[in-house]
């Protein structure tokens, strides 16, 4: 049964038991505007949702990253049909180079850093990283 939900469920399966009340609503809705931004760069400017969430979206986004990592990695597709087209056209690097990069701005927003300039670059690479022809720096010097 767990393995049924996990394969077919919106939100990953793992992610399920850390939400609770309105958490689900608001990570599905993250989720579903990241998912956008990656299918359809142009939708980028839309991110007034995630002001005062940052770090909740950034975990959000590593957790799409991980299951397109997944996904890549067993050679077949889940319930997330954008995440699914994602997934095909990326090369594999650029997924764990981006899942580094927001590894490294979460830890970097326990410090006075910027998380919201942070999230828009990071966010910037998501929505166009089908495209990318080499990833760019974003968290490291």
């Amino acid at each position: 049964m767990a393995q049924l939900l996990e394969n077919t469920h919106g939100v990953p399966f793992k992610v399920l038991s850390e939400l609770s009340g309105d958490g689900f609503i608001h990570y599905q809705n993250w989720q579903n505007q990241l998912l956008d931004m990656a299918a359809h760069p142009t939708t980028l400017s839309q991110v007034q949702d995630f002001e005062g969430n940052e770090v909740a979206v950034l975990n959000c986004l590593q957790n799409l990253v991980i299951e397109g990592i997944r996904l890549r990695s067993l050679g077949h597709e889940g319930g997330l049909v954008e995440l699914n087209q994602v997934v095909k056209t990326v090369r594999p690097d650029f997924l764990f180079r981006l899942l580094d990069d927001i590894y490294h701005a979460i830890n970097l927003s326990k410090t006075t850093v910027n998380i919201k300039l942070l999230l828009d670059n990071v966010l910037i690479v998501w929505s166009h990283i089908t495209h990318l022809k080499r990833y760019p720096q974003i968290t490291r010097t």
